[in-house]
């Protein structure tokens, strides 16, 4: 029965991911477009040079070289998102939440172009590696930067602003997702987490559950309060790494 749960539980946290990044098809689609329409404008301009009598070739090994660049672009964007659609255990390995935190940033950020949300990343200097599992962190911050997007939906545009923050916190390392919206009414903080509570309208109820599972994997804790000027913080709280906290500060 044991056993049984705990695929269970795989098996609906990968649903969710991959619901996550269905709402994100549209901001999937425009982070390739762009890479993809730079290589075809690059191709057409070399073509056109090589045909001349006297082509630039100087010119044309920069055209070639941006042609690389935005290929790997394109390709790298395609191996962050098979990785979330893939299914798998929690692997906790050193990474940069920092630069996690970009890259995840980076692959909403049509989206919340869209939804006219300015996002704000106010990320800790020299920030240590920390034990985690990449996609199963991504797969929480997507959740809370996408639930703190349709909070402020209800309010003007030009009012809406995210802000995603990273911070040592003692012995552990802090992730917050801060947004401006109406909030969430007092009585209502202690069930957030529960299963199947929602404030959405066509909401499945399980996604905050799953990121506090995920936090629960890296033994750390995710909580939520409401800002003393309005929207909510949700923060993520694990511990460094066993040498990093033995590591003196200066």
């Amino acid at each position: 029965a044991e056993l049984q749960a705990a695929k269970d539980r795989i098996a609906l946290t990968h649903m969710t991911r991959v619901s996550t990044l269905g709402q994100l098809s549209a901001s999937i689609a425009h982070q390739l477009n762009q890479p993809l329409a730079a290589i075809l404008g690059n191709a057409e301009v070399a073509g056109k040079m090589v045909a001349q009598p006297h082509p630039d070739l100087a010119e044309v090994q920069a055209i070639c070289e941006d042609i690389v660049k935005e290929d790997n672009r394109a390709a790298e964007v395609i191996r962050r998102l098979t990785a979330l659609y893939k299914r798998g255990d929690v692997k906790l390995v050193p990474l940069d939440l920092n630069e996690l935190v970009a890259e995840t940033l980076e692959l909403v950020r049509s989206e919340m172009l869209t939804r006219h949300v300015a996002v704000v990343a106010q990320l800790a200097e020299s920030l240590s590696p920390v034990d985690g599992d990449r996609v199963q962190l991504q797969q929480m911050l997507l959740n809370l930067v996408l639930n703190a997007a349709d909070a402020m939906s209800d309010i003007e545009p030009e009012q809406r602003r995210l802000v995603v923050r990273t911070e040592l916190d003692g012995s552990n390392v802090r992730l917050d997702v801060v947004d401006n919206g109406s909030g969430i009414a007092p009585g209502s903080l202690k069930d957030v987490f529960d299963a199947f509570w929602t404030t959405k309208a066509g909401g499945t109820g399980v996604g905050l559950t799953i990121c506090q599972s995920i936090v629960a994997a890296h033994r750390g804790r995710l909580t939520v309060q409401n800002n003393p000027v309005g929207g909510a913080c949700f923060s993520a709280t694990w511990p460094l790494r066993h040498d990093e906290q033995l590591r003196p500060r200066v």
